[in-house]
């Protein structure tokens, strides 16, 4: 009766410490989501260093490391957060990874190398957006980066191919100041 007594405060306590942890994680990612919204790049990095050793598994890996690579691009460690978000993306194929590499490329001037992370939006739902340094990210601004990068570099078959992503008036805009 005792060794039972015994084994079962045993996994209550285990069963409490672990739901401490994962609420810990949870609540380092609110804060570091909350950071990045605020373009704290400081406080960014550091809640993803918390968030890595926290991980407990490669969900939570990919997440850590997309908080660390928006903490880079906020500081402008374009190479850092390209890093970061690749990693994130090999841990979890995920949704704010993908846009930030697409980002990052478009800040590093890799407007052929963005081209292959296109497709990547497909996975992405229509109703996604996040918040980085206080600039609203949706799916169609992101469109609409991609198809800037590809009327910058004057790829008009991939442009053409984005006009039904982007808005008309956009289109037209980019259309009239890179193609004509």
């Amino acid at each position: 009766m005792k060794k039972m007594l015994f084994v079962l405060i045993l996994f209550s306590i285990f069963l409490f410490s672990s739901c401490i942890i994962s609420n810990n994680f949870s609540s380092y990612h609110l804060l570091a989501l909350k950071a990045i919204a605020n373009g704290t790049e400081e406080s960014a990095r550091d809640y993803s260093m918390r968030l890595r050793d926290l991980a407990e598994n490669s969900e939570q890996n990919a997440i850590a490391h997309m908080i660390s690579g928006y903490g880079y691009f906020l500081s402008k460690e374009y190479q850092n957060a390209l890093q970061a978000f690749s990693l994130s993306s090999d841990y979890d194929n995920n949704s704010a990874s993908n846009v930030g590499i697409i980002l990052t490329l478009f800040m590093l001037n890799q407007y052929e190398t963005l081209n292959f992370y296109i497709d990547e939006l497909d996975t992405v739902s229509d109703d996604w957006f996040m918040t980085v340094n206080f600039d609203k990210l949706t799916k169609n601004s992101i469109y609409e980066i991609c198809a800037l990068s590809n009327a910058i570099s004057k790829n008009k078959f991939v442009f053409d191919s984005l006009k039904t992503e982007v808005p008309l008036e956009k289109i037209q805009k980019m259309e009239g100041f890179f193609f004509e």
